[in-house]
Parts: structure tokens; sequence; C-alpha cells
């Protein structure tokens, strides 16, 4: 069982922002368990739960995070935990599966209307039709939840299965000030990255 969590050293604004990633998930079996995309305060030591908390549930303090479990004993699918009183489960499926192949992710949060829009889409464009999924999760205020800044990063657990989750291009942008990075992480055996200003929990 692991969980394994990395972390941007300089904190973002929790004000307007988008995110988007490439997620990929593959495993010689039954694939386990999934990973989050967080906004916390507690620094850049923070690591979660292992296996179904997917490294985030269990993190310290005020958090917020985008859910991805590939578990198949839990629904596979997505959730958006906005205030972090996630404690397992709750996950949207998607019409299509989640491992073993790139699935395209957009998170765009607009904090003047208090929402989150979730786009997952098996195709690159984010093209839509039968091969893509969204929703949007309203009465987000992310502010009042972590304040004005929070430190920005991805987490992991796995249990009894082998699984490697990779994130790959991962973009965020905020109205806060504008600031647009790229980061390549792989999880949960190492974590590659090529931004100058990240740092590995747990």
């Amino acid at each position: 069982n692991t969980a394994a969590g990395t972390w941007c050293n300089r904190q973002v604004p929790t004000g307007s922002f988008r995110a988007s990633f490439i997620y990929r998930a593959s495993a010689p079996l039954n694939p386990g368990d999934g990973l989050a995309v967080v906004l916390q305060e507690a620094g850049t030591g923070a690591v979660g739960d292992d296996g179904a908390g997917l490294g985030y549930r269990g993190i310290s303090g005020a958090k917020v995070g985008f859910l991805i479990n590939v578990f198949q004993d839990n629904t596979p699918g997505v959730f958006f935990d906005k205030d972090g009183s996630w404690g397992g489960g709750q996950f949207q499926k998607v019409p299509f599966p989640l491992t073993d192949r790139p699935v395209y992710v957009t998170l765009v949060h607009a904090a003047l209307a208090g929402t989150k829009t979730v786009t997952v889409s098996a195709q690159p464009q984010l093209v839509g039709g039968a091969r893509a999924f969204t929703v949007t999760y309203r009465d987000v205020n992310l502010a009042s939840v972590l304040g004005p800044t929070a430190f920005r990063g991805v987490t992991s657990g796995t249990g009894n299965s082998v699984t490697t989750q990779q994130v790959s291009k991962f973009a965020f942008s905020s109205d806060d000030p504008l600031e647009e990075e790229h980061v390549t992480v792989t999880t949960p055996a190492a974590w590659v990255t090529n931004s100058s200003d990240a740092a590995r929990g747990g």
C-alpha cells in the first residue's frame, strides 16, 4: 500500500483559475486506487491515507481536491471535494474507461460565480459527445476554505494492486497573478517534474 504527494513550493491564489492535465493509469490486473489534484494549507510535506484515501483523505488542515478513482470495487469516476469533508466514495461515473488510455482533464474555477466546472474527455481538445463528461459543482468558495493562497499539488494512493499513474502536461493559470506552469509527474514509484519549484511530500 502506498500514498504519495508532490507539491509546488510557491503558493497560488485561490481565486479564479484554469488547470488542465493528461492523466494515465495502467495496471497489469485490477487497477487501484487513484489520484487527487489538491489545494491545501498543510505545506509541502503533506500526504494522506493510502489505498482508497488517494493520498488525500487524512491530510491535516484545510484542503480541497479533484479526485479520480480507478478502483473497480468503488465506482470508477471523479468527484470534487469542495470543503475537505470527503470521507470516501461519492464518485460520479464517466462514460468511458479511465485506465490504459490518456484521459484529458480541465478544471475551471469561477470564484465570482462560485462554481467549479470539470471536463473529462477520452479525446484531446476536449471533443464532446459520448466520450466526454462535464459537471459543474456549485457553492464553491475556495477562499473561505483555504484563505487567499494555498499549496498546489497532486497526491496518489494504491492498495493491494500495482498501478502506474501519470500526470503530464499539467498547466495552471490564475487571474491573480496570471501564471502558467507545466509539470510532469509519475506516481507512485517516482516523481518526475520539470518545474523548479516542485517538492515531494511523504
